[in-house]
């Protein structure tokens, strides 16, 4: 080795090989680890175990090795050795191909096991990609024959002694300022394995949207935060306790992103985006057809209003998703409150309610009741679903601004819904003519906003 790979390759390490049962570390075991300690450059004696996973090995696992699985069944389980296993690994940092997955492994199974796993981490498979990017492949299978083709390419102590040649060529490949460059990197973030860490710096510190898209062109995700490039990162950051975030992680290769002019932006955005390119991974936010509220005239006969537009005169009450839905609620309140189901407009036919005969109706529909004690009872019960009334005569702008990088936004609201986004104050009167289907989250986070931030610019257009 020369004299910088001596450099690079002095710190403590551990470099590791790992077989499991499958992909997900919540369900799925370790049954083969294989563990080389390296010290000031030189390799250990190394470790090996085979474990008994107490679930099958699928046969597509043995297929893909030259010496066949030998039975575990009767082996020590992983927790048996875990006090052993964790001793390897302490004051070292953790080498292995597909990094992320192998620790993410590791740290399930020792935390099973009553142990918490905190090292460094390396990753021969980012940094092969970093360093010869023409390859076709840089999965250790196919390094294997440029690295070690005299050896056989088998699991446990060959495989971990690849991946430390790998790791002596790719010392030899890198100066000293980019191997210590390298593990900055990594010391902060284990890099999704088809992102190059280039990317995850280059993302734009500053509030905006960002769209996360598989290998394939799909779209895995749509986000939002007022720091793109630090809510990115936290997502690469989790360690594996979410199946979906693990598989967002691992499937992410392209992030795009759009820059906004602050937090409501951002929110009104990733609300709008979710809602038209329905991404894999997002379950909250997606759209809501047909809403339905409740509206008491003042004789306590309650409609079902499809037409969302709360107004001072003309409050609503309550949205549902369904006039089923919104019946139940509604029968729900008149057995809580003793009203009338024949004036509620849910019964018909003469005489007293159903309710009434179950002495559950203070008797409304028979005249012991008052229509008007009636209608004050009903919206009493009503009254924590009333939905916030539109205030304001007509279409109103939100304007926002992020002076730090000169952008300036304006949102266009009308009875709650969002008519568009613009940084074109000449097309404010054209947004302010459009329409929009009332949508609950965009109530709900405009109405949220706006008791956060009460000294908001409103602009009545």
């Amino acid at each position: 080795m020369s004299l910088e790979s001596n450099l690079v390759l002095a710190e403590p390490m551990a470099v590791v090989t790992l077989d499991t049962t499958g992909p997900d570390p919540r369900h799925d075991r370790i049954w083969s680890l294989a563990i080389m300690p390296i010290d000031q450059g030189q390799p250990g004696e190394c470790l090996f175990w085979q474990f008994d996973p107490g679930m099958p090995i699928p046969a597509t696992v043995g297929q893909r090795r030259v010496t066949p699985v030998l039975p575990l069944h009767g082996l020590p389980v992983f927790s048996e050795q875990a006090t052993e296993i964790i001793k390897a690994f302490e004051g070292r940092r953790i080498v292995a191909h597909n990094a992320r997955l192998s620790y993410i492994f590791l740290r399930r199974g020792l935390r099973e096991s009553g142990l918490t796993l905190h090292s460094k981490v390396l990753c021969t498979l980012k940094m092969a990609r970093f360093c010869w990017p023409s390859l076709p492949s840089h999965r250790l299978d196919s390094l294997h024959d440029v690295l070690a083709p005299d050896s056989r390419p088998d699991v446990g102590i060959n495989e971990v002694r690849t991946v430390w040649q790998l790791l002596q060529r790719l010392a030899d490949h890198l100066t000293v300022e980019d191997w210590q460059a390298a593990l900055d990197q990594q010391r902060r973030i284990i890099t999704p394995r088809l992102l190059s860490s280039q990317e995850l710096d280059a993302l734009p510190q500053r509030p905006g949207v960002y769209r996360f898209y598989a290998e394939t062109g799909a779209l895995l995700y749509v986000g939002k935060s007022v720091n793109i490039r630090s809510r990115v990162l936290s997502h690469c950051q989790a360690d594996g306790d979410s199946r979906r975030q693990m598989q967002l992680t691992q499937q992410m290769q392209r992030i795009e992103c759009t820059p906004t002019a602050g937090e409501l932006g951002a929110l009104l955005l990733e609300a709008r985006q979710i809602k038209e390119l329905m991404p894999l991974f997002n379950q909250r936010l997606r759209r809501m057809r047909g809403l339905i509220s409740l509206q008491p005239n003042e004789r306590g006969c309650v409609h079902f209003a499809t037409r969302i537009e709360p107004q001072p005169e003309r409050p609503l009450f309550g949205l549902f998703r369904s006039r089923t839905q919104a019946t139940q609620r509604l029968r729900a309140l008149a057995r809580e409150r003793y009203l009338c189901l024949k004036v509620l407009g849910l019964e018909k036919g003469r005489g007293p309610c159903f309710a009434r005969q179950l002495q559950q109706c203070r008797g409304a529909c028979v005249g012991e009741e008052s229509l008007t004690a009636h209608a004050a009872r009903l919206v009493d019960a009503l009254e924590p679903l009333q939905l916030l009334a539109w205030t304001w005569p007509g279409s109103i702008a939100i304007r926002e601004e992020d002076a730090e990088h000169g952008l300036v936004e304006w949102h266009v609201i009308r009875f709650w819904c969002h008519l568009g986004s613009t940084s074109d104050v000449d097309a404010l009167p054209r947004l302010a003519q459009s329409s929009a289907d009332f949508d609950l989250d965009i109530y709900h986070l405009l109405v949220g906003w706006l008791r956060r931030h009460p000294h908001t610019e409103i602009i009545p257009l």
